[in-house]
């Protein structure tokens, strides 16, 4: 991911530029994103968003990879990753934090 960064567009538009300015892939996230974060491996995107939905992404082609539903508690507002890189905290609209932990097994 050297050289290039993720960019969301208020109409519900994912993109990966190149510092040059060209697009390198592209993707319609379908909700209103509130919260984005890269992988301490810079090998996925985590975002957040109005439906209450966190959803893994590759950063080679913004696949989706896995996606956890904790709607009850309201829109996503914060996503944070610990040092560890096991564990992702998940701050909701109703002030709830999830604390989600990454099995490797």
């Amino acid at each position: 991911m050297d050289g290039s960064f993720v960019a969301y567009f208020s109409d519900g538009t994912l993109m990966i530029i190149t510092i040059n300015g060209q697009c390198i892939c592209k993707a319609d996230v379908g909700e209103k994103i509130n919260a984005m974060l890269i992988c301490h491996e810079s090998e996925a995107l985590i975002t957040g968003g109005e439906h209450g939905s966190v959803r893994v992404r590759t950063l080679y082609d913004l696949s989706v990879q896995c996606t956890l539903n904790i709607k009850k508690y309201g829109p996503i507002t914060t996503l944070a990753q610990t040092s560890d890189p096991n564990f992702l905290c998940v701050g909701s609209s109703n002030g709830f934090l999830s604390v989600v932990f990454r099995n490797t097994k």
